[in-house]
């Protein structure tokens, strides 16, 4: 019963290990939930506009992720499987006006691929390489469903990180992990050439950046 209750913890709080042992296994994971409310009291624009209605609507945003990672120890400190992860952002808009319904945009990215980490020794430092593929799916809809649009692109993601073991129990780490992650978007399209004829297109998108992220972990 200890260990179910162990490794249901590791999975909704995410993070390390302390034994490293050839041929033990670790759970790692982590979840955030963030809201925010912004509420739009007044907007002056210099943009003519005869009998237009002043803003006092609010906007809303959800941002949910989930990460959950598996693996499985090669050689004493060096651990391969394989990552999940799931984040949503929703941003809801109401413009304050009664004949209007609530504006829903919501971005869902879902990506899996494969995890190496390496500790380092006994020192509780170690290291993280993932490299997830999936992809974005986006809708944009009214509150009542009418006028939904939805997209989607592929996307992939190369993660570098470091980390560090914080000892709760001989099985369970606190684990702060920094990553500098690698994104890159693949959408095709259909637009319009220069002679007005439709055609297909693919657009790249690259970024890159920094994540800060604390969770746990546990060996079995």
């Amino acid at each position: 019963m200890k260990k179910v209750l162990l490794f249901v913890t590791a999975a909704f709080f995410g993070g390390t290990i302390l034994a490293q042992e050839q041929g033990s296994m670790f759970l790692s994971g982590n979840t955030g939930l963030d809201i925010d409310n912004l509420n739009v009291s007044d907007i002056d624009s210099d943009q003519p506009c005869d009998g237009c209605p002043d803003w006092d609507g609010t906007v809303k945003y959800n941002t949910f992720d989930f990460n959950l990672s598996g693996a499985y120890f090669v050689m004493d400190g060096l651990a391969v499987g394989l990552g999940f992860s799931m984040d949503q952002d929703k941003e809801t808009t109401n413009s304050g006006a009664d004949n209007e319904d609530d504006d829903v945009d919501t971005e869902t990215t879902t990506m899996y691929g494969p995890v190496v980490r390496y500790y380092i020794g006994e020192t509780g430092v170690f290291t993280n390489l993932s490299y997830m593929m999936g992809g974005t799916k986006f809708e944009d809809n009214a509150s009542n469903g009418s006028d939904a649009d939805e997209d989607k692109i592929n996307k992939s993601s190369l993660g570098i990180g470091a980390g560090y073991a914080i000892s709760l129990s001989d099985n369970v780490a606190l684990n702060p992990i920094i990553t500098y992650h690698m994104d890159t978007w693949k959408d095709e399209y259909e637009g319009y050439n220069d002679q007005g004829n439709l055609t297909d297109y693919e657009q790249t998108i690259k970024a890159s950046g920094l994540k800060f992220k604390i969770g746990l972990t546990i060996t079995m």
